[in-house]
């Protein structure tokens, strides 16, 4: 199978219109009234502009309507130069978007884009783009429908219509066409975007897209509305994937989808409840799924071997089951998900940091998988965690705070490069750090009211240590720790004020604090 190329970010449907560039030349203008097709023409740019040769586009509208750009109907013009040629210079491409109201057009209108075809696969790319040049009036819409066999395309295809929106209804109907190009068989190369059932249907016999694929709601459209995303033979995406904002969608079925070349979403869908891609191994981007508040299934992660960006699931509060892939090169945040019963992540030597807040989880473990090194991690706010466990020989940094009914937090590691804080988890009576020989932050144990024992015994050195508020402590245990910059153990009642001074006795740091703990209670000499 033929990889297409990958694209970055989110496109709508492109339209190349022939070879152009460079440098705006005249402002855009606003036009009153009915407007004529936009146009645009593209020169040859003289030597004097571009000594390895080059293009001049131009556009405007076809005020006269002789399906040409005239002189003196141009609006703007760019030039674009090639550069000195170590291989056949690329072409120049244009490309004509919709243009919402704005800055840029008060009432919307079409942008021009044009820039060299740097990657030669007959698209502008979004990162191909080195000129904009605006023409406003009518809002710019596009539509897919099936293209037959016959003079297009031989064996069919698709076709991609363009025109302004002249009755202002959104559609774009038979009689606002203005532009239609054809890509013929099972590849589309451009980026495709959506919201409609019948041209979701059209897609149904596509297999790869080069560019990004954005599905949207159809909006108050009742006709185009569609509850189910099924595009059942397409394998790769070379672009992005987004699913955004579909009222009545209830699943995604991407059944052979097994590469997305730039960052995948889904995202603030209502009523979705599955999502079906059990071949997907690739995600070029990071991979969010998140306030899909009916979600319960993803099937299945296994296959998904790497996410080349931060993987975030959050606000799906009917979600059950979360298997991460194995190597994840950015963050990962798990938040938000009450019906989430357990997780288990495995943080490759390229994952930057985990959080896990505000799951309705019970156990969490976190290990490296492989190099033995772990990134920093949060475990906050989660209000059923009785279990958590973290496992590497290097931690970035860990802070464990406000997890409710947290009765066991287990640390397997040698060293923290950063701070560790054990905060405000107030059934907490078992907390074992005790291999942990360096940390190279700060240690905040504070608000833990069932805690009995804080032991870190191969610790020989710390920066700021602050031991606070746990109501039943009675022991702190460093025996090797020698030196530290600060140490206030404070407000502890059943700590022995006694045993805390024999500690600083035998610790150099420039401030020893201690106050509200127990001085009637008596230690052993």
């Amino acid at each position: 199978m033929s990889r297409p190329p990958r694209r970055d970010g989110w496109l709508g449907v492109a339209v190349v219109a022939g070879v152009a560039g460079g440098c705006a030349a005249e402002p855009p203008r606003s036009a009153a009234g009915p407007h004529p097709p936009v146009v645009t023409r593209t020169d040859p740019a003289t030597a004097a502009m571009c000594p390895y040769g080059g293009a001049v586009v131009r556009s405007g509208l076809d005020e006269n309507g002789n399906h040409a750009l005239d002189d003196d109907e141009i609006l703007a013009s760019t030039v674009t130069c090639n550069t000195e040629p170590d291989q056949p210079a690329p072409v120049v491409l244009v490309r004509l978007d919709a243009e919402p109201a704005g800055a840029h057009c008060v009432d919307g209108g079409t942008a021009i884009r044009s820039g060299l075809d740097r990657n030669r696969d007959g698209v502008l790319d979004d990162r191909e783009v080195t000129e904009i040049d605006y023409v406003c009036g009518e809002t710019l819409l596009t539509r897919l429908a099936a293209e037959p066999a016959g003079v297009h395309c031989a064996a069919g295809g698709i076709a991609f219509l363009t025109g302004r929106d002249r009755d202002g209804d959104a559609v774009l109907e038979d009689g606002e066409v203005e532009h239609t190009e054809y890509e013929c068989g099972d590849e589309i190369a451009r980026s495709v975007t959506t919201a409609s059932r019948g041209e979701l249907a059209t897609l149904s016999h596509i297999r790869a897209i080069g560019g990004s694929l954005v599905i949207l709601d159809p909006g108050p459209v009742s006709d185009l509305a569609f509850e189910e995303v099924a595009l059942p033979v397409l394998e790769q995406v070379g672009g992005g994937v987004r699913i955004s904002g579909i009222k009545f969608l209830a699943r995604i079925a991407l059944p052979r989808l097994q590469q997305v070349g730039a960052a995948a979403e889904i995202l603030d869908n209502s009523l979705l409840t599955a999502v079906a891609w059990a071949q997907l191994a690739e995600v070029g981007g990071a991979l969010e799924i998140s306030r899909n508040p009916e979600l319960r299934e993803i099937a299945a992660f296994p296959p998904l071997a790497s996410v080349d960006g931060d993987y975030r699931v959050r606000d799906n509060p009917a979600l059950q089951t979360v298997e991460l892939p194995a190597d994840v090169r950015g963050g990962i945040e798990i938040s938000g998900n009450s019906a989430l019963a357990a997780l288990a992540i495995a943080a490759s030597d390229r994952t930057t940091a985990i959080r896990v807040a505000d799951n309705g989880v019970q156990r969490v473990t976190i290990a490296a998988s492989a190099a033995g090194a772990v990134p920093g991690v949060e475990i906050l706010d989660n209000p059923r965690l009785a279990v958590a466990e973290v496992t590497a020989d290097q931690l970035g940094g860990l802070v464990v705070a406000r997890n409710a009914a947290l009765d066991q937090l287990a640390v397997f590691a040698t060293e923290i490069a950063g701070r560790l804080e054990v905060t405000g988890n107030p059934a907490l009576t078992a907390f074992d750090p005790s291999q942990l020989t360096r940390i190279a932050g700060a240690i905040e144990i504070s608000d833990n009211a069932a805690l009995p024992v804080i032991a870190l015994p191969a610790l020989p050195a710390a920066g700021d240590i602050h031991i606070a508020r746990n109501a039943a402590i009675g022991r702190v245990g460093l025996a090797a720790l020698t030196q530290a910059a600060t140490i206030a153990i404070d407000d502890n009642p059943w700590l022995p004020s006694c045993a805390v001074a024999a500690l600083f006795a035998h610790v150099e740091a420039s401030s020893l604090e201690q106050n509200g703990n127990d001085d009637a209670a008596m230690c052993r000499r």
